[in-house]
């Protein structure tokens, strides 16, 4: 369940740019996928694509997490952001 406090709600894709959660805060997300706060919030923010192999970016104000769970990165990517920043999968 989803807080009501004022931390940013963190986004997870896979390495296939698949939606696969999302949690509450950034303190969780790094908890959770034990690594360390300042990682997750570069992947977050932009500064690196990726950490751990995973996508993660903040829930943006103008999407619910329900809109997000039926796309992929690319589609994220492209209502929010106008630069892409993930890595090419390539095709099988």
């Amino acid at each position: 369940m989803l807080s009501s406090n004022n931390a940013k709600i963190v986004l997870v894709f896979n390495p296939l740019k698949r939606f696969i959660g999302a949690f509450t805060s950034l303190h969780n997300t790094a908890k959770a996928f034990g690594k360390d706060k300042v990682s997750i919030y570069e992947a977050c923010a932009g500064r690196c694509i990726s950490c751990n192999n995973l996508y993660f970016r903040y829930l943006p104000s103008n999407m619910s997490i329900e809109q997000v769970a039926s796309m992929d990165l690319c589609t994220f990517f492209y209502m929010n952001y106008q630069q892409k920043r993930y890595f090419k999968v390539p095709k099988t």
